[in-house]
């Protein structure tokens, strides 16, 4: 799921994405599907202060596209296990609104 980054002296959640970056400035949508990251940044937003949640997202450098190289659909594109797998430079994003869409596991309290 999420890993957290370190920037100076602050600790933040860093989420991969595929197929496009996040670009300051521009609000977007991003589908997740792994309970883990999902609880991860629901527990955030609740934890901070009028819901003021920010995040980093890095575009994936490995298989960015959310395909692996076999041309097999990455189950969970949000997961990664190396921090390489991640370009170097992404985005300091603010969460507007978190949802959870029709046959989520678990819902939002």
């Amino acid at each position: 799921g999420c890993m957290m980054m370190y920037f100076g002296k602050l600790d933040v959640l860093a989420l991969p994405v595929t197929n496009r970056p996040l670009f300051p400035g521009v609000v977007t949508s991003v589908t997740l599907t792994e309970p883990a990251t999902i609880d991860a940044l629901e527990n955030l937003q609740k934890s901070s202060p009028n819901n003021a949640s920010y995040i980093s997202v890095f575009l994936r450098n490995k298989n960015p596209s959310g395909v692996s190289d076999g041309g097999v659909i990455l189950p969970e594109p949000e997961v990664i296990t190396d921090p390489s797998d991640l370009y170097k430079v992404g985005t300091f994003a603010q969460i507007h609104r978190l949802t959870r869409g029709m046959g989520s596991s678990s819902p939002p309290q």
